[in-house]
């Protein structure tokens, strides 16, 4: 089981999941200060559409794409 991160844990960007599919992890980025605005966060491949919801998350990232982003 993993636990959501909290804001001051992270850096530049944050491991998280966007909509439905929660087995994927990806690098989250954006304004990962403020909670209230996770629905701002890009995933650093490009996956998910502006209104999916994004959850940060204690996980590891296993999203190929952004495992092979800089």
């Amino acid at each position: 089981m993993s636990a959501k991160t909290r804001p001051d844990e992270m850096g530049e960007w944050a491991p998280g999941t966007v909509g439905e599919d929660v087995m994927t992890v990806h690098r989250l980025i954006g304004p990962l200060d403020d909670p209230g605005r996770t629905r701002e966060l890009k995933s650093v491949c490009g996956e998910g559409k502006a209104v999916d919801e994004k959850d940060i998350w204690a996980r590891a990232v296993n999203c190929p794409l952004c495992l092979a982003a800089p």
